[in-house]
């Protein structure tokens, strides 16, 4: 009995402490929320010009970096910057159409920035800016701001703002210990492009954009060089390109989509083709096949109809056709014969649609040692972005020369 009424005094006890716990936070709760109530009236209070508020806030981060921007105090200087990052996000959320509470919360947050640094009653009006040591400021003619920079005394740390007279950004930079980071927007505001330096020269993550935010490309450099996987995309989110580079040249699988074709697959090693380098349809069929031994046609290279039946094979020898053979639609073969120097060389044989021998003759045989490099190459891909056309030879009977083309456009030229 007397455990029962131990354990009874114990929860009773128990549930006064936790009873006198959760009172005191509500009252503590209570306390913040009057606090920030009375904040808000403090703030509201001051009837700031939100469109003056980035003035304001010039002359604020002045005097606080009059006081720190050494080298010596980073630190100092890093918060000033992030403090500086985060209310150019909130002014630029005013120039956009938004909810009036949201507003009306972005505008108290500024203007606290303000008040908290005792410049609310200064005649902003009749600032001498160029007498601002620590940061430069331009305006623009509607008073908007145009362009300013923050710099440390040894140069280590910049940060740079442009913006259009509509006060969207323009461009922002951010550099630190000579790595620096830089954004590029229209006119809407819309981030286009993003580019990394080192040393002001392109180093690391390249991105760009379109103007309506979808992704248009992303590429890796090393020393402005290229260096790693490269995508660009079309406006519909299409891919267009996916190669890799090393030390800028291509290297490895190239994929390149078009509209006129379905697509093309090299093989690049330092920057010249080799391999197989395939043509598709936009139904995925691989229609034609040229085979490159250091950016130069070497081997077969043969043309499909739709239907996967040999229209075409070519064999090549250091750019040169060398031997040639013609096929019906049924995959029956139509004619076969060397060439040389754009002429037909050696033995030729020509059929019928039912494969029977329906004419031969005999051309001067020349000596392939006579093959130079003066002709010119039936297909090229000298770069990521092309509009060549994919170029091949077939005769007649009289040995007359007949070109026939596949060009490859751009999907989306850049």
């Amino acid at each position: 009995m007397e455990g029962i009424l131990i354990i009874g005094a114990m929860m009773a006890f128990f549930g006064f402490i936790i009873n006198s716990i959760l009172k005191a936070h509500n009252r503590e709760d209570e306390r913040k929320r009057l606090i920030a109530e009375q904040e808000i009236i403090r703030i509201d209070k001051y009837k700031i010009d939100p469109k003056l508020i980035p003035r304001y806030l010039i002359i604020a981060y002045h005097k606080e970096i009059e006081k720190s921007w050494l080298f010596y105090d980073k630190l100092k200087i890093l918060k000033i910057l992030e403090s500086i990052k985060k209310i150019d996000k909130r002014l630029s959320v005013l120039q956009t159409k938004s909810k009036v509470p949201i507003l009306s919360n972005i505008v108290r947050e500024v203007k606290k920035e303000v008040i908290n640094y005792n410049i609310q009653d200064l005649d902003i009006d009749h600032v001498d800016w160029s007498k601002l040591k620590k940061i430069k400021v331009t305006f623009h003619d509607n008073g908007n701001l145009k362009f300013r920079q923050l710099r440390s005394k040894n140069n280590n740390i910049v940060y740079t703002c442009e913006w259009y007279d509509n006060g969207k950004p323009k461009r922002i930079s951010d550099t630190k210990i000579f790595k620096k980071t830089e954004k590029i927007c229209n006119s809407d505001g819309q981030m286009i492009r993003k580019q990394n330096f080192y040393y002001d020269v392109l180093d690391g993550e390249q991105n760009w954009w379109y103007p309506d935010g979808k992704k248009r490309g992303i590429e890796n450099r090393l020393n402005g060089r290229l260096n790693g996987p490269k995508k660009t995309w079309d406006l519909n989110g299409n891919a267009v390109v996916d190669c890799n580079f090393v030390d800028n040249r291509l290297n490895g699988k190239f994929i390149r989509y078009t509209d006129h074709f379905g697509h093309l697959e090299a093989n690049y090693s330092e920057g010249l083709l080799n391999g197989e380098l395939k043509i598709y349809n936009n139904l995925g069929v691989n229609i034609q096949i040229f085979s490159y031994k250091n950016n130069q046609l070497d081997g077969s290279s043969v043309i499909f109809n739709s239907d996967r039946v040999k229209q075409i094979e070519l064999l090549y020898r250091k750019n040169k056709i060398v031997y040639n053979y013609k096929w019906y639609d049924t995959g029956i073969l139509k004619e076969k014969g060397g060439v040389l120097n754009g002429k037909k060389n050696g033995d030729w044989a020509y059929y019928g649609k039912s494969g029977e021998i329906i004419k031969e003759e005999k051309f001067p045989l020349i000596s392939s040692e006579e093959i130079g490099d003066e002709f010119v190459m039936p297909f090229e891909v000298p770069n990521v972005i092309s509009n060549k056309s994919n170029q091949f030879f077939s005769y007649d009977e009289d040995g007359k020369i007949i070109l026939k083309s596949y060009t490859i456009k751009n999907r989306n030229p850049s």
